[in-house]
């Protein structure tokens, strides 16, 4: 099976080079002939798991939301 990427993320980050990071990976994937959605979020870094300081459920609920769909429209899968 061969699907594509989708990517969620948090913008927020002193230690990760985020524009440079997802323009390769990117353009990697358009030489692969693979789709590749990104969805940055304005949040830190584990954005969505509670138990960090950076939560946001907001983001964390789009995020979710986000791969759901995109699962579902590459695999026909939805949670249980």
């Amino acid at each position: 099976m061969s699907i594509g990427v989708v990517e969620t993320d948090g913008q927020v980050s002193d230690s990760y080079k985020v524009d440079v990071s997802r323009g390769q990976r990117k353009q990697r994937m358009k030489e692969a002939g693979k789709s590749f959605e990104v969805h940055w979020y304005s949040v830190g870094h584990a954005s969505a798991n509670p138990e960090f300081s950076d939560y946001n459920k907001a983001a964390a609920d789009a995020a979710w939301a986000n791969t759901v769909e995109f699962l579902h429209r590459n695999l026909r899968w939805r949670p249980v």
